[in-house]
């Protein structure tokens, strides 16, 4: 595994010294040092490109690349390509404004894994709501709030998996034709 002297000393600093035992433990060292590695030099764009393709689509392969990116948290360079789709999350607390602009202002500039997985969750019901409802009404549908979620939008059930699993119903159903 070759990595930069950077992603080196990133991961000798996360090594940890267990109280109990007093050996250090390296699960999370060895975790960031395989992230790193898979990582290094890989330019925003590229990921860009590879996150967009793996929302798209449901491979398996696509979902392990997906599962590896968020694990290591994904680049604020791509949550701000998608800056529509941030403000939405934001103004609808999917995302908070403070953890927003703290990763924006972090060292590593990337989104924490959980805020990650909320923003790959929010852009994929995104894109099954253009293929449900066309391009142009798929944001004006996420923000509406509507009786099927109890009166909450749409975006406003992605906060959590099983939010985000009863929108995909919903959008499942209703562009198969069955009454939601």
């Amino acid at each position: 595994m070759i990595m930069s002297s950077k992603a080196r000393k990133r991961v000798k600093t996360t090594a940890t010294v267990s109280k109990t035992s007093g050996h250090k433990t390296l699960r999370d060292s060895q975790k960031k040092q395989s992230q790193a590695a898979k990582f290094e030099g890989t330019r925003e764009p590229d990921v860009e490109r590879a996150v967009a393709a793996a929302v798209k689509t449901n491979s398996m392969e696509s979902g392990i690349y997906l599962n590896n990116v968020v694990s290591a948290g994904l680049p604020v360079a791509l949550a701000l390509a998608n800056k529509p789709i941030i403000d939405m999350m934001i103004t609808h607390a999917v995302l908070p404004r403070k953890t927003w602009d703290h990763a924006k202002k972090s060292s590593n500039r990337t989104l924490s894994p959980q805020n990650s997985e909320r923003l790959v969750r929010t852009l994929r019901m995104v894109e099954k709501a253009k293929d449900t409802f066309g391009d142009e009404n798929a944001l004006a549908w996420i923000e509406r709030p509507t009786s099927v979620f109890e009166g909450k939008a749409p975006i406003e059930m992605l906060t959590n998996e099983s939010g985000s699993r009863a929108v995909e119903l919903f959008l499942d159903r209703t562009m198969h034709g069955f009454n939601a």
